[in-house]
């Protein structure tokens, strides 16, 4: 299948048909020639001169759309270079296709995808022409929207696409100037524009074209300068007619909402009751659980979206206009009403309201707070009284709103963000926090709302709990969903309990809680159930407090899920027992009545036979629990005592390894060994992590024997891979020995973490740490590199790389060349050694600057390097590691020193870093750290202008040495952009550089220069003119606006 690319014979149409059939309807390897012969014809120079042709013969939709993405590529990159002749017959062709499919009824109807795509060609066209070259378009196509009702929605579309572009998507695709001269002179057009539509909305249309010039209207509204009479008018036409019609009224919303946001006049806000009332009857419409939209006739509107667009409609007012509203008793009636609305409205769209539900609590409670500090400072009594009264007024007014409001949210309580337990690629579980993500959001707000509506009524809550709870017991349906949403609820309230708070109401709740649990074990998911239940006790645990039997009972609960269930309830059951045990750590050191010991030392003895069967987390979370209650005792004996008591459980795991003094090579043989020997380091960490620097008289012993088993282990995967190759990176046994390796490391970490004691750590386990992991990890092969023992030593040189730096500086030249030549490699092989190999440079160069000082000339060049090359990554996390290594570089700079590091910096690098920023930011891999990007380069230019150094950052063997820095790298630059981007002028690179070095010293300004400069590079011939302008064009911009403000503000006073 072959189709002429070079154009030098006609274009056989029909083949390019059923080569984009090909593509779009069928598979394997007919689809992939097919997309290869697509990409080669639409990379072609020549492609755009074959769109007319295709656009007119062919007979595929889909062959016409790349015709048209075709011919919107060489607008947005060649436009300005294109004869005057080729631009109008470009223009014209458009325009003509446009018409001619308007003016056929059929294909009008039949091809409204195809419309839009062309109207977004030509509004391509517009962005480049306007406003000098086509200054008369916007008043042409207004008065052709007369001609036809087809004509005029086209007009709708483009003139909607058109404000999108210029008002909306602007950023990424103009710069500043051409933006703002495109929105000065459109804004001469604003009036025309509002004429078209509001006629167009008088007049008798069908429900395509009203809806399309309320779309299009919406985009206008907050720039076009209404007069009073204009806005009552419109708003009456909305409302009247648009708002209470189904078909129309999800884009009236729109309009009212971008009124209501948007204007300050009188007119809206006397509109704003008015609007609310009629927004009731929108409401009537909207579906709920048990209303649809069967009872409206001919609607086949979307119930979802107009109920999302009428929910933001009056969050929107409402956030805006209360306050005001509530200042007029007259109006009150209204803004409840307008909340019920809401309550209504938020059934179904509980998420899009809790923002404004959570600000008007808060605005209230704030209304409080400042009130009780005017009262404390005034001693009028009348004052005081008056202030109360308008508070227990706003509580009054909204008394029946915010208790719908609170049986809302109890009812469709989001699940708290848990704490999750993941594996990573060598089979270690990571124990982290889940990710901030729209469902935590929405449990925050809910549980700020919550404690706000408990705060103002705790009687009522806590009357809305116990009918929750009786409704749940009386229901012969049991719903889970509901119970866990009443238990979530519960958590919260029960969060505002204070220290002195009757307990009568949570024993009641908690007693209600226990039965209802007990009574549907058979009918519901008792797990769940369980789980739920005592996360309501987790939340207030001083509950258990004297209750010995209860919180013994809810102590061997969690351990049973713990031990026997799926890991995800195990991770919630480890959280649970923590905090549990962590709240209630003083009952712990407890002795009850007839009871022989107190409850810690019953709970160690009651998991020292268990421990082995516990997951990798509840293994954690149980030994860092009993250390933070051992932590707490006074008593240095009896805590020595507890102490030892809980060293039996890893003593006894280990018992069985070591009592015959097996090698470490017969020792690392079973996996069940290995796993059991994880345990006891893992367990030693939690002990760590909770007992700090108590830790030490343990970790003196643990660490020389881990390293030594570090080291073995290390070995033995060596040994591994070079009898086995590669596949056994994935049996069980090498996985095992990846993740006990590891843990060694993490407990090490711990402690160095935890420590307040900086010489146990220079003195003690820096030197034999280092030692041990650089010679691992340097004769280690590539795929046996540990990534944690880069960790660690980050971890090391943060705490003390001030007071090692000779040892640090050994680390980076041991480290360096093996590193990256395994980095090499592949680009995307060995994911986390390079993130934290980036994660230690950068520590060091934080912490330890002076360690890189005394570097060799070849890892001084290693270093540099590596930075260089992290901001190739388009792994966002490296490369902004990268950025910052070199941010911190170039602030360290600000003071340089006449050593070798230095000058090697401005010497041989201070080049290849400006030209990799340039790289980076010019590719849209990268585009997100633009701003840590422009702040590295704005760095280098002030290193390069205001930094004394004898240092040129050139080589002034070769280059004449009259050259100033500043000259040099200005020179430097011209050269670079005039070889990666010959189709820029001269005039346009010296504009952008004059301004790059005029506005160093403020960054924002350097920033937009720097996107502007972005825009600039992706469009071929462009006008420097119209790329920056001046301080003096700004002046004269704003002088324009203020004069136009004035103008404005006269008509408003008359």
């Amino acid at each position: 299948m072959n189709i002429d690319l070079d154009f030098a014979h006609h274009l056989d149409i029909p083949l390019l048909d059923q080569v984009v059939d090909n593509f779009y309807n069928n598979s394997g390897p007919v689809q992939q020639e097919a997309g290869a012969i697509l990409t080669r014809f639409e990379e072609s120079p020549d492609a755009w001169q074959t769109v007319d042709k295709i656009l007119e013969g062919s007979k595929s939709v889909q062959t016409k759309f790349i015709a048209l993405s075709i011919l919107n590529d060489l607008i947005k990159v060649r436009w300005k270079i294109l004869p005057e002749v080729q631009k109008i017959g470009i223009k014209n062709f458009m325009i003509g296709m446009i018409l001619s499919i308007s003016q056929d009824e059929s294909l009008f109807h039949s091809h409204r995808e195809l419309i839009n795509k062309s109207a977004l060609t030509l509004v391509e066209i517009l962005k480049q022409e306007l406003p000098d070259n086509w200054s008369n378009f916007i008043p042409e196509l207004c008065e052709s929207a007369n001609t036809s009702l087809n004509i005029c929605e086209v007009t709708m579309i483009i003139l909607k696409l058109l404000a999108e572009e210029v008002f909306d998507f602007a950023e990424e695709h103009m710069t500043r100037a051409k933006t703002l001269r495109l929105r000065e002179s459109m804004s001469e057009e604003f009036q025309l524009i509002f004429n078209l539509c509001f006629n167009v909305l008088r007049q008798p249309a069908p429900y395509e074209l009203q809806n399309l010039s309320l779309s299009c209207l919406q985009e206008y509204l907050i720039w076009i300068y209404l007069s009073p009479i204009q806005e009552g008018d419109l708003i009456e036409l909305l409302l009247s007619k648009f708002l209470k019609n189904p078909q129309t009224s999800v884009a009236t919303l729109r309009c009212l909402n971008e009124l209501a946001n948007h204007g300050t006049s009188s007119t809206i806000i006397s509109s704003i009751p008015k609007i609310l009332n009629e927004l009731r009857t929108v409401v009537v419409y909207v579906p709920t659980e048990t209303k649809s939209f069967n009872n409206i006739p001919n609607s086949n509107i979307d119930g979802e979206i107009l109920s999302q667009e009428c929910t933001t409609t009056l969050t929107n007012i409402l956030a805006k206009y209360r306050p005001l509203l509530e200042r007029n008793k007259i109006l009150v009636p209204i803004l409840v009403a307008a909340h019920e609305d809401l309550i209504q409205l938020s059934e179904r769209n509980i998420k899009l309201s809790l923002r404004y539900w959570c600000d008007m609590a808060s605005d209230i409670y704030t209304t409080e707070e400042q009130s009780q500090i005017q009262n404390a400072h005034n001693s009028s009594r009348l004052h005081n009284y008056q202030t109360n009264m308008n508070l227990q007024e706003s509580l009054r007014i909204y008394e029946k709103v915010f208790n719908d409001l609170a049986v809302l949210i109890i009812e469709n309580m989001e699940e708290p963000p848990e704490l999750i337990f993941m594996e990573d690629e060598v089979g270690q579980n990571q124990y982290e926090h889940n990710e901030e993500t729209q469902e935590t959001e929405t449990y925050n707000l809910e549980c700020n709302i919550i404690i706000y509506l408990t705060h103002f009524n705790r009687q009522n809550i806590e009357l809305i709990i116990l009918d929750e709870l009786e409704k749940l017991r009386c229901n012969p349906v049991w719903s889970e969903g509901k119970f866990s949403s009443l238990c979530w609820a519960i958590g919260v309230i029960f969060k505002t309990c204070k220290e002195d708070f009757n307990d009568v109401f949570t024993g009641n709740v908690i007693d209600q809680l226990t039965k209802l649990v007990e009574k549907r074990k058979d009918e519901s998911d008792e797990l769940l159930c369980d789980l739920n239940f005592i996360y309501t006790i987790r939340e207030y645990p001083r509950f258990l407090n004297h209750r010995f039997g209860y919180l013994k009972e809810v102590i061997i609960k969690l351990l049973e899920i713990m031990r026997t269930h799926e890991e995800i309830y195990q991770n919630r059951a480890s959280d649970y027992f923590f905090k549990i045990v962590q709240d209630c750590r003083h009952e712990f050191q407890r002795v009850y009545p007839q009871e022989p010991e107190p409850l810690i030392s019953w709970l160690i003895t009651y998991i020292e036979p268990l421990f082995a069967n516990f997951g990798a987390l509840p293994q954690y979370k149980i030994a860092e629990a009993c250390a933070v209650v051992i932590n707490d005792e006074d008593n240095s004996n009896r805590r020595d005592e507890l102490l030892q008591h809980l060293m039996c459980i890893p003593e006894n795991l280990e018992s069985n390894l070591n009592g015959s003094e097996q090698s470490y090579e017969r020792l690392f043989a079973n996996t069940k060994t290995i796993t059991t020997m994880t345990s006891v380091i893992r367990f030693n960490r939690a002990l760590c992590s909770s007992l700090g620097g108590n830790f030490y008289p343990q970790f003196k012993i643990l660490f020389p024997t881990s390293l030594q088993k570090y080291e073995q282990a290390t070995k033995l995967l060596a040994k591994h891979l070079q009898n086995s190759g590669t596949t056994i990176l994935s049996s069980a046994i090498v996985r095992s020995l990846i993740v006990y390796r590891k843990e060694i490391l993490k407990l090490i970490e711990t402690y160095i973490n935890e420590t307040s004691s900086l010489y146990i750590v220079t003195d003690i386990i820096a030197d034999p740490l280092v030692s041990i992991l650089l010679q691992t990890y340097m004769t280690s092969p590539f795929c046996t590199k540990d990534a944690e023992a880069l960790r660690c030593l980050a971890i090391l040189i943060k705490k003390v790389g001030h007071m090692i730096q000779e040892r640090v500086t050994f680390i980076i030249e041991s480290l360096l060349q093996c590193t990256l030549d395994m980095l090499n490699v592949e680009s995307v092989d060995y994911p986390e050694n390079r993130l934290y190999f980036y994660s230690l440079l950068r520590v060091i160069t934080k912490y330890s600057f002076g360690s890189l000082l005394d570097l060799s000339p070849s890892s001084i060049k290693l270093y540099f390097e590596s930075i260089c090359l992290s901001f190739q990554y388009i792994e966002t996390k490296i490369e902004a590691d990268g950025i910052n290594i070199a941010l911190s570089l170039t602030e360290k700079m600000n003071n340089p020193e006449n050593s070798r590091f230095t000058q090697t910096f401005y010497k041989e690098y201070f080049q290849k870093f400006v030209t990799a920023v340039f790289n980076a930011l010019t590719n849209p891999n990268h585009s997100s750290v633009f701003s840590e990007q422009s702040i590295l380069l704005l760095n280098l230019i002030t290193l390069a202008i205001d930094v004394e150094t004898e240092t040129p950052i050139f080589d002034n063997t070769i280059t004449l040495p009259a050259f100033s820095n500043q000259e040099y790298l200005q020179k430097y630059l011209f050269t670079m952009f005039s070889t990666e981007f010959p189709y820029l002028s001269n005039e346009q690179m010296l504009t952008f550089l004059t301004m790059l070095f005029r506005e160093y010293h403020q960054p924002d300004k350097f920033k937009c220069t720097l996107r502007d400069f972005l825009v600039q590079v992706k469009e071929i011939g462009g006008d420097a003119s119209d790329y920056l302008f001046s301080e003096e064009r700004e002046q004269e911009r704003l002088q324009r606006q203020n004069e136009q403000m004035r103008k404005l503000s006269s008509i408003v006073k008359s």
